[in-house]
């Protein structure tokens, strides 16, 4: 984990370290999930209850191999730019926590739990492992005797695993950190606006993009982005689908979180966590598009669902006439007439309510709408113009590829290409 020294007081990091250290044992000795803390450089500092470690099973395994550390490094580099604890699957298909540590707003580690068995039956998930071992007949017999003594967690008891770790962690290095409520608000401030510090060649805009586009609940969009987003994946990781897994593991980490202004609770949804458990187990491109595919839509639907909270029934009201009318060529004077209020306060109550002017939600809506045209029908692009409001064609066009960052035609042309994998 590639984290920078802090160049500070080592004595006061070393505090913070042990900090976590104690309360990671803590909740190991409560549980009976292992513990491992990371000090950057990928060198591991300590352990508790490593006998609790699958990886433990394989005698000629006594560090980790290069695709364990590139899905740790992963993990401890998503948990660190959310600030918060991190679900994910390793390489055995068992599910762990990462939890950054940080000291005066620097990353000097992670500590993860884990890893530990999630779901109902133990065969199944035996017969999974078993699948990624190489010399099944050597460690057959010692994983079935691992099996049969650990645990297996619901996707709820994972959940309270996580919150329990989460907050555990969270109450002992508040003191030392702006963490907590300052992090978690600025979160929902900015819907997890992610600071990359990747290769140069990893497609960071067109990720933020995609997140943006969630964030706003715009599914037809935040696809054909991701579209693109996994051509590039898999192009950067050299058509490796284990390693194109992992990218997209931190994707969705980021992406539950984005979906929702409640930033904490997101990823305890039972959607994130099966995802984890279908992902892991994906064994073709295909497979793997299609399921971030279908979970993208289902997010940013979710997003859009949730997008107006307030208390405005003005507001309200306004925004069911614009869906019913958007054909149409309204303005503000029209809807301001249809609520019954001046349309200067309506422009001000509009933009203060929706964080966005009249004008500009009405074209995005009318872009939104022009999608599923475009994808699902024959009509002319004038035809298309028209019935979603636009009074011409050209200016469709403009607009549209303001927005989506192609013109119209390109986008039918990708959108009949997503079964391609």
């Amino acid at each position: 984990m590639q984290y920078t020294s802090t160049g500070g007081n080592l004595d006061a990091e070393q505090k913070v370290i042990e900090k976590a250290k104690n309360v990671a044992k803590a909740f190991s000795n409560v549980t009976q999930i292992p513990v491992t803390f990371f000090y950057r450089e990928n060198e591991m500092n300590w352990e508790w209850q490593p006998q609790g470690k699958l990886c433990n099973v394989f005698t000629d395994q006594c560090h980790c191999s290069e695709s364990c550390l590139r899905t740790l490094n992963s993990a401890a580099s998503t948990a660190h730019k959310l600030r918060e604890a991190y679900i994910f699957v390793c390489n055995s298909g068992m599910i762990q926590v990462a939890y950054p540590v940080i000291y005066k707003k620097e990353n000097c580690g992670c500590v993860f739990a884990g890893p530990f068995a999630m779901g109902s039956n133990r065969e199944r998930v035996l017969r999974h492992i078993l699948k990624r071992v190489v010399q099944k007949e050597a460690y057959e017999y010692k994983l079935i005797a691992f099996f049969s003594v650990i645990k297996m967690y619901s996707p709820k008891e994972v959940q309270y695993l996580y919150d329990l770790f989460q907050y555990s962690m969270l109450g002992a290095l508040q003191m030392e950190r702006e963490f907590g409520a300052v992090a978690v608000s600025e979160n929902k401030k900015r819907g997890i606006s992610i600071e990359t510090e990747r290769e140069r060649i990893y497609p960071s805009e067109l990720e933020d993009q995609l997140l943006e586009a969630v964030r706003r609940g715009n599914a037809e969009k935040a696809q054909v982005l991701f579209s693109d987003f996994f051509e590039k994946i898999k192009a950067l990781e050299a058509d490796n689908l284990g390693f194109v897994k992992i990218r997209l593991m931190e994707l969705t980490g980021i992406l539950s979180r984005v979906s929702s202004k409640n930033a904490v609770h997101t990823l305890n949804s039972y959607t994130y966590l099966e995802c984890l458990d279908e992902l892991n187990s994906a064994m073709t491109f295909q497979s793997v598009f299609g399921l971030i595919y279908n979970l993208i839509g289902r997010f940013a639907n979710d997003a859009f669902l949730h997008m107006y909270e307030g208390n405005s029934e003005t507001i309200r009201m306004g925004l069911r006439f614009i869906e019913e009318n958007y054909k149409d060529d309204i303005t503000l004077n029209d809807v301001a007439e249809f609520v019954h209020i001046n349309p200067s306060y309506l422009s001000t109550l509009f933009k203060q309510e929706m964080g966005i002017a009249f004008t500009y939600y009405l074209t995005e809506l009318r872009i939104d709408k022009s999608l599923r045209l475009l994808a699902d029908t024959s009509f002319s692009l004038t035809e298309i113009a028209l019935r979603v409001g636009f009074n011409s064609q050209s200016y469709f066009i403009k607009v549209f590829k303001s927005i989506m960052g192609m013109t119209p035609k390109e986008y039918r042309k990708k959108s009949n290409t997503h079964g391609s994998y």
